[in-house]
């Protein structure tokens, strides 16, 4: 990249002059006017710069050193400072600096996509009223309390959840349906399989109608029979 028109305007018989000629023209240059504070002042370190190489400005990243400043900052200074600048060699920098724009574009959508991921998953939220219990919930209370009808408790647990006005919100429900299992009384529940009394409350009432219908029984003794004669 080099200054525009740099050998009409500058002379100098050795590189790295101690100053570089300033013409008044640029006091009526409407796009000198139109530059924002930074920019015109990028310009003139640009033309302070480029007097150490006949009018050529070093690489990016070296340049960005130069002015001190982010290589972004940089590229948005160059971009805007065109009328100064030669033509084929800005326009180079100008498609770097569209396809590196729409590189960090393109990362700072991914960054965001996953901060929106990480934030939905530790945002707390309360119980929807259309919670249902999930296969992984239901075997998890089969398998750590047998003695509980999962639905039945999850029953309970919706209800619980839905109806309290305060510190109702959680991260993961989920996690809330197991500490619910977990501290489920176990006295009221008898530490039986609720299968198991089903089973048993059902053999209970065929024992008492098999009861029922049976004869009444009298045991006689030879006592008994020796008074009756």
């Amino acid at each position: 990249m080099r200054i525009k028109n740099w050998t009409k305007f500058q002379h100098f018989k050795d590189r790295k002059p101690p100053w570089v000629k300033l013409y008044r023209d640029l006091l009526d240059d409407i796009d000198w006017h139109e530059l924002d504070p930074l920019s015109a002042k990028v310009l003139c370190m640009l033309w302070l710069i480029a007097s150490e190489d006949d009018g050529y400005i070093p690489e990016l990243k070296t340049l960005s050193f130069r002015l001190r400043l982010p290589i972004k900052t940089t590229k948005d200074c160059i971009t805007k400072l065109t009328h100064w600048l030669e033509q084929d060699d800005i326009n180079v920098i100008s498609k770097e600096y569209q396809n590196d724009s729409l590189e960090t574009e393109r990362e700072t959508e991914i960054k965001r996509e996953k901060e929106k991921e990480t934030e939905a998953k530790t945002k707390a939220s309360r119980l929807s009223p259309n919670w249902k219990l999930s296969d992984d919930d239901y075997n998890f209370c089969r398998s750590e309390r047998p003695d509980l009808d999962p639905q039945k408790i999850a029953e309970s647990f919706k209800d619980y959840w839905i109806s309290k006005p305060k510190d109702a919100s959680k991260t993961d429900w989920s996690a809330t349906w197991r500490n619910w299992v977990r501290r489920q009384d176990i006295s009221k529940n008898k530490q039986k399989s609720f299968y198991q009394s089903d089973l048993e409350i059902k053999k209970a009432r065929h024992d008492e109608m098999v009861g029922k219908t049976k004869k009444p029984t009298i045991d006689i003794t030879p006592n008994d029979i020796l008074e009756l004669k």
